[in-house]
C-alpha cells in the first residue's frame, strides 16, 4: 500500500500501461467508498437519459463497475507480466548467444568489423565453420547469401569464403571490389590471421584465426592489430613515408570510403563523373593536404575540390541517390548549377604547381630554374621559369663583381635582406588550358601574390616583385633553409566532349580506366626538385669558395714574386670576406715590399710565409723602412702558411 501511494504521487514519466493501472485503482477506491456509505457520484454509474435509480440498482452497478475495473486491471497486469517474461527471456537468449559467440571466437575463424568509432568495432562478427562454403553478397543474391552485406559496390555474388581444415580461402566474384591488406585482389587468395579485408566501398573487416594466432604465438610471432584508420591508410598505400603526418592520415582514412561511395552513386545515377583522392602540399609546404579530384568523362575536365566542399557535395549526392532508390524522378531534373556531380566549365582550377628551394638565398646566391609543372597525378603540364636575385634596397641586382658571399645564413640575422623574384614565362602549356596565371605566398604572407592572366601555350608573364626582410630573423633563416616557395599555376579548361556514339555507362568507363593499385600522389615531388636546386646552390657556393682559394694563391704568388716573407692577417681576412677591392690592396702591399727589397738590395727566399700583424702591413703600405718582424712563437700575432 505504501508503494502504491508513492507510485500514485510520482506520475511524471510513467508509461501508458502504468498510468492505466493507476487510474483503474483510483476509480475502484472511489467505488469502494461509495459502497461503504460515502457520497455517490451518480455520473459514474448511469447514463444522462436514465431516470433516477433505486438504491439497489446503484449498489449493483457499483459492484459491477468495480468487478469490470478489477478484471481489466488483472488483464493488463497479466499482459505486462507476459511481456516482461518475454523480454527477460530475450535478454537471457541474447546473453546465451553472446556467450556462445565468445566461445566460438576462441576457436572458430571469423571476420570482425572495423569502424571509425572504436565503440562499434567488433560488433559485427561472421563465423566460418569447417567444410563449408560461405557466400557473401547483397540481399539480391540468388540463392540467398550466407553473409549479407549492405552498402555501395556490393554485388549479389561478391565473394566466397571456404574453410578448409582451419585455413580460409577467399574467392572473389567477377568484377567485385575486394582489397586485402591494402591491395586490390582478384581470383583466389588465402586469408591469414590479422589480414584486413574491404568488401565494396565501406565494409571493412579484420581476419581472426585463433588456431593460427596460437601457433604464431608459440613461434614468437607478434601480430599487429590494425585500427580502422590504419587499415584505410593502408588501402591508400601511404606506407611509412607519411606516418609522421597523422592529420593527413586521418583525412585520407575519412575520405577513402567516401570516394568509394560517391563513385558508386555516380555509377548508379550514370553521371559520367569519377572522383579520386589527391594529396597536395600547402603553399608553404608545411604539411600535405588531402583534396578530391572530380573528373568529368563528358568534358575531360578535372577539378580539385577542398575536403570540406567535397563532403558538402556528398550530402547532396546521397539525397539524389535516395530519390533514385525511391523511384522519385525529381533527381534527374535537377538544375545543373545545383547538381553536385557537375562544375561550371569556366571555373578557375589549379592546373599544377612547382616548388623551388630558397636555400641559395641564405648565401646571397641567385637562383634560375626552369621547373616542370606537375598535376596531382604526377603528369607534366609544361614548364615554368622561376628566378630570384639578391639585390640592394634600391633594387640593384648583386652581381659577381660585387663579390658578396655569406658563409653561414645565420650571419644574416639582424641584417636587411632584399631580393627580386621573377616569373618570366611558362612554356609548353597544353592548348586545352586558357586564362593562365600564377600565384604564391611568400613566408608569412596572408594573401596570394598573382601574376598577369594570359592565354596561350607559351605565356610571357614578365612578372617581377622585390621582397624584403628587414631585419632577417631566426625564423626567416629557418624558412630559407628548410622551406620551399610553392608557385601554383591556375587556369580554365576548354571542354573536350566524348566521342560521338560512345554509349558506355559510367561503370564501364571507370572499369576501362580502373587502376586497382592507384594511390594518392603528390601534386609534385618536392624532395626531388629540392635536391636538384640544392645541388645547383652547392655548386655555386663551391665556386665562390674556390674563388677565395684562387685569390689566396694569387696573394702567395705575388708574395713570392716580391721576395716577401709575411702576409698581413688583415689581407687574408679581407679575402675571406670576399671583397674584390681588398684583393687590390693586398697586391699593392706586396708591390711596395718588392720596391723596398730592391732599395735595400736584399733577396728573400720564401720557403714558408708568416702572417704578419696589421701594423707591419700598414707600415709596408705607407713606405716605412721599419723592419718589424713577427715571431713565429707568438700565435696571437702570426701563424705559418705552408
Amino acid at each position: 500500500k505504501q508503494w502504491y501511494q508513492r507510485r500514485v504521487a510520482i506520475t511524471a514519466g510513467e508509461s501508458p500501461t502504468d498510468k492505466l493501472i493507476r487510474e483503474l485503482r483510483e476509480e475502484n477506491e472511489k467505488l469502494k467508498k461509495m459502497l461503504e456509505g460515502g457520497a455517490i457520484d451518480k455520473s459514474m454509474i448511469k447514463d444522462d437519459d436514465e431516470d433516477d435509480l433505486s438504491e439497489e440498482e446503484i449498489q449493483a452497478r457499483l459492484k459491477a463497475l468495480m468487478e469490470e475495473n478489477e478484471a481489466e486491471k488483472s488483464n493488463i497486469e497479466q499482459e505486462w507480466k507476459s511481456k516482461l517474461e518475454a523480454a527477460q527471456k530475450a535478454i537471457q537468449d541474447m546473453e546465451a548467444e553472446k556467450n556462445r559467440k565468445s566461445e566460438m571466437m576462441k576457436s572458430v575463424p571469423h571476420l570482425k568489423n572495423l569502424n571509425e568509432d572504436e565503440q562499434l568495432c567488433g560488433m559485427v562478427v561472421h563465423f566460418f565453420g569447417e567444410a563449408k562454403e560461405y557466400k557473401i553478397g547483397s540481399k539480391d543474391g540468388e540463392p540467398a547469401n550466407d553473409i549479407v552485406l549492405s552498402g555501395l559496390e556490393i554485388d549479389p555474388s561478391h565473394a566466397i569464403v571456404n574453410n578448409s581444415s582451419g585455413k580460409l580461402v577467399l574467392l572473389v566474384g567477377e568484377g567485385a571490389k575486394v582489397y586485402v591488406n591494402g591491395e586490390y585482389v582478384t581470383g583466389k587468395i588465402e586469408l591469414m590471421h590479422s589480414d584486413r579485408v574491404l568488401f565494396g566501398a565501406n565494409n571493412l573487416f579484420t581476419v581472426i584465426n585463433p588456431a593460427e594466432e596460437a601457433a604464431g604465438a608459440k613461434a614468437g610471432i607478434e601480430y599487429h592489430y590494425f585500427t580502422y584508420y590504419d587499415a584505410m591508410a593502408e588501402i591508400q598505400n601511404l606506407g611509412d613515408q607519411d606516418k609522421s603526418e597523422s592529420l593527413l592520415q586521418e583525412d585520407l582514412a575519412e575520405l577513402a570510403p567516401m570516394i568509394g561511395e560517391v563513385n558508386a552513386m555516380s555509377c548508379a545515377l550514370d553521371k559520367k563523373v569519377k572522383f579520386e583522392i589527391a594529396v597536395v602540399p600547402d603553399p608553404n609546404l608545411k604539411r600535405k593536404t588531402a583534396m578530391v579530384s572530380m573528373f568529368s568523362y563528358l568534358t575531360s575536365c578535372t577539378y580539385l575540390l577542398p575536403r570540406e566542399e567535397f563532403i558538402s557535395r556528398k550530402y547532396k549526392m546521397e539525397e539524389m541517390y535516395q530519390q533514385f532508390i525511391n523511384e522519385d524522378e525529381s533527381w534527374s531534373s535537377i538544375d545543373p548549377k545545383e547538381d553536385p556531380f557537375t562544375e561550371e566549365e569556366s571555373k578557375e582550377t589549379r592546373l599544377g604547381t612547382i616548388a623551388t628551394s630558397l636555400k641559395s638565398l641564405g648565401y646571397l646566391i641567385e637562383q634560375e630554374q626552369t621547373l616542370a609543372i606537375t598535376n596531382y597525378q604526377g603528369a607534366s603540364l609544361g614548364e615554368l621559369r622561376v628566378e630570384y636575385y639578391p639585390c640592394k634596397e634600391n633594387g640593384t641586382i648583386i652581381t659577381e663583381d660585387d663579390d658578396i658571399f655569406v658563409d653561414d645564413p645565420d650571419h644574416l640575422v639582424g641584417q636587411p635582406l632584399h631580393f627580386q623574384l621573377k616569373i618570366p614565362y611558362a612554356r609548353g602549356i597544353s592548348k586545352r588550358f586558357e586564362k593562365i596565371f600564377c600565384r604564391y605566398k611568400f613566408f608569412l604572407d596572408n594573401e596570394y601574390t598573382t601574376t598577369a592572366t594570359l592565354t596561350g601555350a607559351n605565356p610571357d608573364f614578365k612578372f617581377s616583385k622585390q621582397h624584403s626582410c628587414t631585419p632577417v630573423t631566426d625564423q626567416f633563416v629557418r624558412y630559407m633553409e628548410g622551406g620551399s616557395l610553392v608557385v601554383e599555376v591556375w587556369g580554365t579548361q576548354i571542354p573536350v566532349p566524348m566521342k560521338q556514339g560512345d554509349s558506355r555507362t559510367t561503370k564501364q568507363l571507370m572499369a576501362a580506366n580502373f587502376n586497382p593499385n592507384q594511390t594518392p600522389k603528390l601534386l609534385m615531388d618536392p624532395e626531388k626538385q629540392m635536391i636538384l636546386t640544392e645541388l645547383e646552390s652547392a655548386k655555386k657556393r663551391a665556386d665562390k669558395q674556390q674563388n677565395k682559394l684562387v685569390k689566396i694563391q694569387q696573394l702567395i704568388d705575388n708574395a713570392k714574386d716580391s721576395n716577401a716573407t709575411t702576409i698581413s692577417v688583415e689581407q687574408l681576412q679581407e679575402i675571406l670576406n670576399s671583397n674584390t677591392a681588398s684583393m687590390g690592396i693586398a697586391v699593392a702591399v706586396f708591390k711596395m715590399k718588392a720596391k723596398q727589397a730592391k732599395a735595400e738590395g736584399g733577396l728573400f727566399k720564401v720557403a714558408a710565409l708568416t702572417v704578419a700583424s696589421n701594423e707591419e702591413a700598414r707600415d709596408a703600405a705607407s713606405g716605412s723602412n721599419k723592419k718589424k718582424k713577427t715571431s713565429a712563437n707568438e700565435p696571437s700575432k702570426a701563424c705559418s702558411i705552408l
